[in-house]
């Protein structure tokens, strides 16, 4: 056998030691961690125990659902889907077009010295009110669903809506009070 073959084979059998006692050491802390689990599972009380069981359940189903949801909406092959989401954005289209309800959100920049909004904070404005009533809607309709999901439902929702009423409006606006529109 060659120098270097010899030094070859104390290196692999200097490497096969060493992962075998790493192996050992973490086998002993994996016992003494199994141990410890048991003994404070023990110390649980079993009603306890139970309802974190529940609760990690319920947190499971919500996340399926959220991930199942966002599959739906991504592949918009569901016609169930399709409808809810429509359905959705005719009830955002009505929020927004409703008069009342946008000089009421505005009302409140009314008070400050006479200050008027510019069409720049009037369009954000309008899509914060479409926005604010495609996820309260959205989120009416499934409490139990996850954030994202309803997020993702109100985006879509919303989106299409704003850009639909911002087309039509092309804002032919003539300021008056506020800075809204004549149109209101």
């Amino acid at each position: 056998m060659t120098e270097e073959q010899l030094i070859v084979i104390g290196f692999l059998a200097a490497a096969f030691v060493a992962g075998w006692i790493a192996r050992a050491l973490i086998a002993r802390r994996d016992r003494a961690d199994r141990a410890d689990a048991e003994a404070t599972a023990a110390a649980i009380p079993a009603e306890q125990l139970e309802r974190a069981v529940e609760a990690t359940r319920e947190e499971l189903d919500r996340a399926i659902r959220s991930h199942l949801t966002a599959i739906a909406l991504s592949l918009h092959s569901d016609d169930g889907e399709a409808a809810a989401t429509s359905e959705l954005a005719e009830e955002v289209s009505a929020a927004l077009q409703d008069d009342v309800a946008n000089e009421s959100m505005l009302s409140v920049m009314d008070g400050e010295q006479g200050a008027r909004l510019s069409e720049r904070e009037l369009d954000l404005a309008d899509w914060g009110f479409a926005y604010g009533v495609a996820w309260a809607r959205a989120r009416e309709r499934d409490p139990h669903e996850g954030g994202e999901a309803v997020a993702r439902e109100a985006l879509q929702a919303a989106g299409t809506v704003f850009r639909d009423y911002a087309a039509e409006a092309e804002w032919a606006r003539e300021p008056s009070g506020n800075g809204r529109n004549g149109s209101g």
